[in-house]
């Protein structure tokens, strides 16, 4: 099957609903204060480092450039890079629920657990194709995986802009 038309529109959309994402964290920023500010970024830059996880290796798909094998090295630096950055900004999500004891856990695997979990299963991916296997089947496997990660950074999104605004303002 050919997966170039899946990888193009999930690389644009994550790009478009980045942009979307960047403006309104500038609009609605200073309206989240005191305990929340922090909780609220670090759950701002794990979104923002799902999208770009979307939109470069979908990028990486789509080169005609890359074999599959550079693919596979792109993806799996690519994996390291965000792994390590989400998890040193979600040290403030972490740090909250030792705090509140336990309050946020269910909203804690969505925003940490779920992400790494789909990183180590796009790294071991990328493993396999190093190692020899066929990359045809892999290719929509990687593919699955990106829609089920974009589907989350959507999620964190949601929550981000309309929840945390309308909680914070207290509209609600």
């Amino acid at each position: 099957m050919e997966w170039n038309p899946f990888f193009t529109t999930l690389g644009g959309a994550a790009a478009t609903v980045l942009a979307l994402l960047f403006v309104a964290v500038q609009l609605i920023a200073d309206r989240i204060e005191g305990d929340q500010k922090d909780r609220w970024w670090a759950i701002a830059f794990s979104t923002f480092y799902l999208f770009l996880t979307v939109f470069f290796v979908s990028l990486f798909y789509l080169s005609p450039a890359l074999s599959s094998h550079g693919r596979a090295v792109c993806t799996l630096i690519l994996v390291a890079i965000y792994i390590l950055r989400i998890a040193r900004s979600s040290f403030l999500i972490w740090h909250g629920i030792f705090r509140r004891r336990g309050e946020r856990l269910w909203e804690t695997f969505w925003n940490l657990a779920a992400p790494f979990v789909i990183y180590l299963l796009l790294a071991y991916h990328a493993l396999s194709i190093l190692r020899g296997t066929s990359p045809d089947k892999l290719d929509e496997n990687v593919a699955m995986l990106l829609a089920i990660l974009f589907g989350l950074a959507l999620r964190n999104s949601w929550h981000l802009v309309v929840e945390g605004v309308f909680r914070e303002s207290k509209w609600i």
